[in-house]
């Protein structure tokens, strides 16, 4: 009874990706008139097909410790690839951190005696928010 279980959720999750995989490749591989437009069904069947096929492929040539050499062979790259993103999404995060505090008011409440007069000049210096050379 486990196995047979193992087995259908094993064979859910494959399926799952497989179709996942299956649109992804087909929404690249078609160029419509405009973005929102989907792909074509018979384009979306060719890939699952194919996907299919390779997996098939590899199972007879080599078993499941072949398509799990090749699954990380495949995923190693993309492991780099991530660490770049991360680091790319950590910089954008502390830049957007610098200009968010760069754009807060930067006017000290005046005491004591005021000017009547320099309203102007204060309320420019109210208003005045840092631009993006000054907030590097």
């Amino acid at each position: 009874m486990t196995a047979i279980l193992a087995f259908v959720s094993g064979l859910l999750f494959y399926v799952t990706s497989a179709d996942s995989g299956a649109i992804v490749l087909s929404n690249f591989s078609f160029k419509g008139e405009n973005n929102d437009e989907t792909p074509p069904l018979w384009i979306r069947l060719f890939w699952a097909i194919a996907i299919g096929m390779l997996t098939a492929a590899m199972l007879m040539t080599g078993g499941i410790s072949a398509l799990q050499k090749a699954t990380i062979i495949m995923g190693l790259p993309f492991s780099f690839v991530m660490f770049f993103v991360m680091t790319g999404l950590f910089k954008s995060l502390r830049l957007e951190d610098f200009r968010a505090e760069s754009n807060k008011p930067n006017a000290a409440p005046i005491a004591g005696n005021v000017d009547i007069e320099n309203w102007r000049e204060r309320l420019t210096r109210v208003t005045a928010y840092a631009d993006a050379d000054q907030a590097r």
